[in-house]
């Protein structure tokens, strides 16, 4: 493709670029964010994806961010679109934490966020993990997703399929010293939290429906 001649003052133009103040900027995302006016009745997936996804690290803060967004909106609609019309998924993105994003979007926002499933990865390598075995295991862990599992169930199915014996280990996340089912990589004893954050490399993984009160997990597909 040839190349536009160089115009100096254009040039020049788009180098200092059109003065925009913070007032504007502020402007902008407000309305961008629908909280400068709430979208209509009945367009949550719409907001959602104009905001980027909900934080739902706590779903109710998830369902109070959307209300503040969507005209007359309200909690069933938000658990009903998550389970069962699942036209919202509840999945690790950005920072590998929780958010509500749109079930048509959910690839961009999951992948678009590996990196930190990539350096656990590493980790696990660099701690003495085969490559292969762990290959194994995370294709395991996939593989038996192929419906919702509970934390328990997804050690129990994947060890199973994999032949190996189960173990134990401390979960370890926010300070918790609790001993749960694992598998063993190597030196190291996996819980169902870390292979799934491990195998969100991988794959994509979502939030299903709760059991009895506990969460099960499944492939987005």
């Amino acid at each position: 493709m040839a190349r536009r001649p160089s115009d100096p003052e254009r040039d020049d133009a788009v180098r200092r670029g059109r003065p925009v103040t913070h007032r504007q900027v502020t402007s902008f995302r407000l309305r961008r964010q629908h909280l400068a006016e709430r979208a209509p009745q009945g367009s949550s997936l719409t907001a959602l994806g104009d905001m980027a996804g909900a934080q739902a690290q706590v779903v109710s803060a998830a369902r109070i961010s959307l209300w503040a967004r969507v005209h007359a909106l309200t909690p069933d609609e938000v658990d009903a679109a998550i389970f069962p019309a699942r036209t919202i998924v509840r999945a690790a993105c950005m920072r590998h934490t929780l958010h509500l994003v749109p079930s048509t979007e959910v690839a961009m926002f999951v992948r678009g966020a590996t990196k930190r499933a990539e350096r656990d990865v590493q980790w696990m390598l660099n701690k003495g993990a085969g490559e292969e075995e762990l290959d194994r295991v995370l294709s395991a862990v996939l593989e038996v997703l192929d419906r919702p599992l509970s934390r328990t169930e997804l050690v129990e199915s994947a060890a199973s399929l994999l032949g190996l014996p189960r173990t134990k280990s401390a979960d370890g996340w926010w300070g918790n010293t609790r001993e749960l089912p694992s598998i063993q990589v190597g030196p190291i004893a996996c819980p169902a939290n870390y292979l799934l954050s491990l195998a969100s490399g991988r794959g994509i993984i979502c939030y299903a429906d709760y059991r009895g009160g506990e969460p099960t997990f499944v492939r987005a597909d």
